[in-house]
């Protein structure tokens, strides 16, 4: 009875990976769903168009939604960029993206190449300063408490600057590096948004991945 109950439930997921026309079916179903209750949400058709290479890193690459998406973002040669928990080579690519001296942007994380040590889990450290941007690429769904993170984030930008946040949606794989502990909806960042003075001034969702650009009032 047992061997047989592995079986029918080995099959069944066999075959939900397997069909893929199913799949495409639910998830067009699944963004219809999402328009009609945040018709501001923008839906980004293919994620990978632009995406950019990422060594080092448990990501593998900056989604190509991602990058259309801070890259036109109203910076200059005075703008400071923090990118939270990245490495020399995000650095450089971001570098490029964002269309600014290397010089003017600093990671922080716990990364040997980082500018500034910061445990997520903990306050930021008080020499790190106030940023035009701030870019949170693939860190919420590992840490154990995103909101008090995310806060942290806010409380680094400066009046009017920008937050980047790019993370995953509950259907994302489960992808431990070293722990994943969550997957969020829309109304999380916007939440978190009213109790930062901040507003969420673009949102794209592209399969199971969400993007979304705050703008501090």
């Amino acid at each position: 009875m047992i061997r047989r109950f592995k079986k029918t439930i080995g099959n069944f997921f066999a075959n939900l990976v397997s069909n893929g026309a199913a799949r495409s079916k639910l998830r067009a179903q699944y963004y219809k769903g999402f328009i009609a209750q945040y018709p501001d949400i923008i839906v980004d058709a293919d994620w990978r168009k632009n995406s950019q290479t990422l060594e080092g890193n448990e990501s593998g690459a900056i989604i190509g939604t991602f990058v259309r998406a801070i890259s036109n973002l109203p910076l200059d040669d005075n703008s400071r960029i923090l990118l939270a928990g990245e490495n020399i080579c995000a650095k450089n690519i971001y570098q490029k993206i964002l269309n600014l001296n290397i010089d003017q942007i600093a990671i922080a994380g716990l990364d040997e190449t980082s500018d500034f040590d910061w445990n997520f889990e903990r306050a930021p450290p008080k020499t790190l300063g106030k940023f035009d941007l701030i870019v949170s690429y693939a860190i919420l769904e590992h840490l154990l408490d995103p909101y008090r993170h995310a806060c942290d984030l806010f409380g680094l930008l400066k009046p009017k600057a920008i937050l980047a946040v790019y993370t995953v949606m509950p259907n994302f794989h489960y992808h431990r590096h070293p722990v994943d502990c969550m997957r969020f909806f829309p109304d999380w960042f916007y939440e978190t948004a009213k109790r930062n003075n901040a507003t969420v001034k673009k949102m794209y969702i592209s399969d199971d991945h969400i993007v979304t650009i705050f703008v501090k009032n």
